[in-house]
């Protein structure tokens, strides 16, 4: 899930009221580094405890294109192999 300009309330980003005041909720899927898990901290927390496995990330993002889909998910990979190797 995204925080829209990474610092917004998520609140903000998911609520959506109705006109009877009810909410409705939708997710916005994001890149990794302007999600709301910080990808950096739980990275560097599962290699302190040895982990040495796969390591997967969502590539879902929400209003792309498939060619724009693939392109994030490229960047998202090239992210997230500098943080594991970093």
């Amino acid at each position: 899930y995204c925080t829209q300009q990474g610092a917004s309330s998520l609140v903000s980003q998911f609520t959506r009221l109705a006109m009877d005041g009810t909410a409705n909720f939708k997710p916005y899927f994001c890149p990794g580094p302007d999600g709301v898990l910080s990808w950096p901290r739980a990275v560097a927390h599962l290699k302190k405890k040895g982990y040495a496995g796969t390591w997967c990330m969502p590539a879902e993002y929400t209003g792309l294109t498939h060619e724009e889909e693939q392109q994030y998910a490229v960047r998202d990979l090239t992210w997230l192999k500098s943080l594991v190797e970093g």
